[in-house]
């Protein structure tokens, strides 16, 4: 059993780019999804700000969640949980 992420974010939001760029730095592999496209994803998760990640297991159930822009020490403690 392996948890999937979900990164919520807009193609306008400068928070969600300079994450992405720490993600991939990392080699952490995420799923992008845009609020603005994805508008009932978004919804489902009660997205209300982004950047957002919300972890999910295997069966789509939110197992933890981080909000906001975060430093690299923050990124790895919430993805070796």
């Amino acid at each position: 059993m392996s948890n999937k992420v979900l990164k919520f974010s807009a193609s306008w939001c400068v928070p969600c780019r300079q994450l992405t760029s720490l993600l991939a730095a990392m080699g952490q592999e995420v799923e992008e999804v845009d609020v603005d496209v994805n508008e009932e994803l978004a919804a489902k998760f009660g997205i209300r700000g982004v950047p957002t990640m919300v972890m999910v297991d295997d069966a789509g159930n939110e197992v933890s969640r981080l909000v906001g822009s975060k430093s690299t020490p923050e990124l790895t403690k919430w993805f070796m949980q």
